[in-house]
């Protein structure tokens, strides 16, 4: 815990991406499916509950995943490799700006 929050509070953008990959490549073999990104993603819906109104596109963790696959599977071929991940949160600044939130708290 200690270290996920020094690295989000104090990393660099690059290692904050590699950070957020590993978390959401479940199984760690360097590649994340539709399946492992959807478990994550459910769990983050499910804590923020409605406290969030999210746009339609995006209001189920199945729309949200999707949406990011369309965004970073460059290769279709139904996994995000690091790579992958990388240019496509520099794409999405919403992506960039989530991992920034907690810069210089710790």
């Amino acid at each position: 815990f200690l270290q996920a929050l020094s690295i989000t509070s104090r990393g660099s953008p690059e290692e904050k991406l590699k950070w957020a990959f590993e978390l959401y490549d479940i199984d760690g073999d360097g590649l994340i499916t539709k399946d492992e990104m959807l478990q994550i993603v459910d769990a983050i819906y499910r804590m923020v509950g409605s406290m969030v109104q999210l746009p339609e596109d995006e209001d189920t963790p199945e729309k949200r995943v999707d949406k990011i696959f369309h965004l970073m599977d460059t290769n279709s071929d139904g996994k995000i490799d690091l790579a992958e991940f990388k240019a496509g949160s520099h794409r999405d600044p919403l992506i960039m700006q989530a991992l920034n939130l907690y810069d210089g708290l710790v």
